[in-house]
């Protein structure tokens, strides 16, 4: 299963006959886990200053 990106459809890939490639919608976090922590990270975080790096380490906890 991959997802959408062009580097997954290239023209001179070989696909072997025994595997077949799934690809996931064009948008589609509740199939792929890792964009839900993409998710909380930038509603915890957009539109903020931090003046450190520790304020926004602490933000992020």
């Amino acid at each position: 299963m991959l997802d959408n990106g062009a580097f997954h459809k290239g023209k001179a890939l070989i696909i072997p006959e025994n595997i077949i490639l799934i690809f996931l919608p064009p948008y589609s976090p509740e199939l792929n886990p890792a964009e839900l922590v993409w998710l909380n990270m930038k509603r915890k975080t957009t539109n903020k200053i931090y003046k450190i790096m520790e304020e926004f380490k602490i933000q992020l906890d």
